[in-house]
């Protein structure tokens, strides 16, 4: 992309923000794609006498028949200098942040999932378990956040829609020859409750 005169001594910033997608409304975003055009997209240009920056939603997780996205969104990363992610998902070595997420996922010796829910909480909890295909056996230890994490995984694969298709995976793998920064650790974004 060519820059206009104007911005040539600015840094040009790409910004990925995340966007909540509930797994159930994933077939409707994705549906999206297929009548898309270069008019329709998610990127929006904000521009200082400093700086311009493209702000663009981040979804985590997608199927790969999302892509290719749209020109101008393509056109707006490769005129940018600098890669902003919610989270760098290459930043953290993958087994330290899943041991580290784990520690703070489990339960204390004693406690269980369903030592800590109400009895129709429990039950309710069941039904869900059900239907994504998890044993409750297999979830005690697990604090309810982590669980619901769980749930999420399970159904969103389902419908084929995995993390190396998400919107930052793909962003951050072309971006070997930009500065990335992260507006918050992996770990923070991950584990959003502390052990109780």
């Amino acid at each position: 992309m060519h820059r206009p005169n104007r911005y040539r001594n600015r840094p040009i910033i790409f910004s990925l923000l995340a966007i909540g997608l509930l797994w159930l409304h994933a077939p409707h975003v994705l549906s999206v794609r297929e009548e898309s055009s270069d008019s329709k997209h998610f990127l929006w240009q904000v521009d200082s006498p400093t700086t311009r920056i493209y702000l663009m939603g981040s979804i985590h997780l997608l199927r790969p028949d999302v892509y290719p996205l749209a020109q101008v969104i393509e056109e707006a990363f490769a005129a940018s200098d600098v890669l902003v992610l919610e989270a760098d998902p290459f930043a953290a070595p993958q087994e330290e942040l899943q041991q580290t997420i784990m520690a703070y996922a489990t339960y204390p010796d004693g406690q269980t999932l369903q030592s800590q829910l109400s009895e129709q909480e429990y039950f309710e909890l069941q039904s869900v378990l059900l239907e994504a295909g998890i044993p409750s056996k297999s979830v005690q230890q697990y604090q309810p956040w982590y669980v619901t994490t769980m749930v999420d995984q399970a159904l969103s694969n389902r419908l084929g829609l995995r993390p190396e298709y998400g919107i930052d995976y793909y962003f951050r793998s072309k971006a070997k020859q930009k500065e990335v920064k992260e507006l918050e650790a992996a770990f923070n974004q991950q584990v959003q409750h502390p052990r109780t």
